[in-house]
């Protein structure tokens, strides 16, 4: 006896059935391959998180020994472009000094940064300004920067430890490898880029400003950091050298001695004042 081909909707209850065990596994799978991922829950961004976590907790170079550092560090911004040179030199839980040069080789300002205290000193106009807190000042002298010297010093060297918390918020994927880490809004910054090792790419702080590590396979110093500070003003810094040195530097390698005539301020959000005193290497708030 020939039956007629019948579809699955002309199936009887029983025989339904039958087809429907079938048929319910296919129907689950299907439904979660359609279901939006969790990206929090992705393997990807952990793996990133974790790795970034482990380099965090192993001793920055800065922080093993004495240190020097020469680095290279174009400047443009609205009205000017400047080419300068940074040596730098001391121990994170001390004193650094800091010289900055023009291309040529010629000294304009002279740091030191104490735990406390930051001053500058220009040897052509025979002045030096001090403030408790380096960012302030710096930028207050016109060195515009979102870091203090030894932030900047680190984050040249690829350390951004300092600067993240220790949890972040939400996660975005942004590209290939690259996952994006956002933080609260008392944080400093606002998102960290990361590679699928936790290597850092990216950072954006809540303020606006940027910073792009640049980095050859395998390298742990960045080749070059690009810096975005506003809209108009962007720096690139190059390391040029850095090395942990195997004896301490003497303390008198770490001093900023100023000539008996030089003027000595404070500086202040609002201006400056003039400071006298026969001391005016350590001045009187």
């Amino acid at each position: 006896m020939i039956r007629p081909n019948r579809n699955s909707w002309e199936l009887g209850p029983a025989e339904f059935c039958v087809h429907g065990l079938w048929l319910f596994p296919l129907l689950v799978l299907l439904c979660a391959s359609c279901a939006p991922k969790r990206l929090a829950l992705d393997p990807g961004p952990k793996t990133a998180w974790d790795g970034f976590s482990r380099s965090r907790q192993a001793v920055s170079p800065l922080e093993s020994g004495d240190f020097s550092i020469r680095a290279s560090m174009n400047t443009a911004s609205k009205d000017r472009k400047d080419r300068l040179v940074i040596k730098a030199w001391g121990r994170m839980r001390g004193p650094v000094r800091t010289d900055i040069e023009a291309g040529i080789g010629k000294t304009l300002v002279m740091w030191l940064d104490e735990p406390g205290r930051w001053t500058a000193f220009y040897p052509t106009d025979n002045r030096a300004y001090y403030h408790a807190d380096a960012r302030v000042g710096m930028n207050l002298l016109g060195f515009a920067s979102p870091f203090d010297v030894r932030e900047l010093l680190a984050v040249s060297l690829g350390r951004v430890d300092a600067l993240i918390p220790d949890t972040p918020g939400d996660v975005a994927n942004c590209g290939a490898g690259c996952w994006r880490f956002f933080f609260p809004e008392n944080a400093r910054l606002a998102s960290l880029d990361l590679d699928v090792q936790g290597i850092p790419l990216t950072m954006i702080g809540r303020d606006g400003w940027r910073v792009d590590f640049i980095r050859s396979d395998g390298k742990d110093i960045p080749d070059r950091l690009d810096l975005l500070i506003d809209p108009q003003t962007r720096a690139v810094i190059r390391v040029k050298e850095f090395e942990i040195r195997s004896d301490p530097w003497p303390d008198r390698a770490l001093e900023l001695d100023l000539p008996e005539d030089a003027r000595v301020l404070r500086l202040l959000d609002e201006g400056e004042q003039v400071l006298e005193g026969r001391d005016r290497s350590r001045p009187e708030d």
